[in-house]
Formats: structure tokens, sequence, C-alpha cells
């Protein structure tokens, strides 16, 4: 009971406190058309587009109570069955090419569960990302809180993340050093899900 308010309070956040800024891209959560009269997105390089959804709520809510661990959208697992495996593989997807690029995570060093990607960052620029499986938008992976750190960090982590999930959802927002030039991930989608990253 503990777990499902405290998902009833961050979806509420996302829902009535989350600028546009700070919601992933229509694309990765929905691909309706936005209603009549919807002002447009923004232009900006480093802002995704508005996130649209018809109650995003209790579509954050629903599907935070069923996550354990990781499903295929629109899939509950049952209890000891197989886990989501992509068939592509992982991918992040970001602001520095405004959000149309996949760069792709691949195994480095001795670290097999670790996937790694490196995308060139201008220094002291917003930051904006979402990890997703098999280059489809609809299976992104979201922070279990909302990651905004809006002064320059050369690295951290998020734990315990969710997905793969179609739903409205949060993403990463970071502040990039002043001379740093590029964006280092260290993706595990293994049990409790970790992500790390590093400016370089």
């Amino acid at each position: 009971r503990a777990g499902r308010r405290a998902s009833v309070t961050e979806a509420r956040a996302i829902a009535r406190g989350a600028p546009a800024a700070q919601l992933p891209p229509s694309s990765l959560v929905h691909s309706r058309p936005p209603p009549a009269g919807a002002a447009a997105s923004s232009s900006s390089s480093s802002a995704p587009p508005s996130g649209l959804a018809q109650d995003p709520v209790a579509a954050t809510v629903s599907w935070a109570a069923g996550a354990q661990g990781g499903w295929s959208p629109g899939e509950q697992l049952a209890p000891g069955s197989e886990r989501f495996k992509p068939s592509e593989g992982y991918f992040v997807v970001g602001s520095w090419d405004r959000w149309t690029g996949f760069t792709k995570l691949v195994p480095r060093g001795t670290e097999k569960s670790t996937l790694r990607a490196e995308v060139a960052v201008k220094g002291g620029s917003d930051v904006e990302f979402q990890i997703v499986a098999d280059r489809d938008m609809n299976k992104h992976y979201t922070p279990r809180r909302k990651v905004l750190i809006s002064v320059p960090v050369t690295g951290g982590k998020s734990e315990g993340i969710l997905g793969p999930t179609d739903l409205p959802s949060l993403h990463w927002t970071l502040k990039a050093p002043a001379k740093c030039k590029s964006l280092h991930l260290m993706w595990n989608p293994t049990g409790e899900k970790s992500l790390r990253w590093d400016f370089k």
C-alpha cells in the first residue's frame, strides 16, 4: 500500500506540476494527434514536444502498480514468467539532436551486463534523454522519481528504473559542465535496472 501511495503522489506531480520541458516527447507515450485548439509544441532544440495523455494520473498509477522488473507494453507479467527481452537492443534518444536519432547502448569491457553509449553534447547546455528498447518510442524506461539536475555535475546514477512502457512517464534532465564535450551512459537492464552517467 505504501508503494502504491507513493506512485499516486508521483503520478499527480507529473500531471499537475511538471512543465512541458520535463515531459517525454509525445511519441514516447502516445501516437494520437493533439486535440483541436492545442498549443503548438516548443521548437527549442533542448525541450521535447509536450506529452499528451487522456488521464496521465490513472495511466501512470496503473502501470507503476503492476511494473515489477519490466514488462512489455499492454502486458503484465505473471510471477516467474520470462522478463522482457528486446529484439534489437537498447538505445538512447535525447535533446542533442532534437530527439531524432537512436544511439545504441553496447557492451564494453569486463562488465557484460552493463551497456554503454557516448553522445556529443554542448558544454553548459541542458541535456535531456530517455532510454528505449528496439528503437521503439513506445518501449521507454523511466526513473522512479524526477531526475532534474539544474547545476553542472560530472556524473550520477539512477537505480530501480521501471519499464518498458508506452504510458506517461519521466525522463532524465541534466546540466552539462561548461567544458565538457560528451555524455557517457552506462545502462544495466538486469534486476532493478540502473543508469550511470558521466560528462567528459
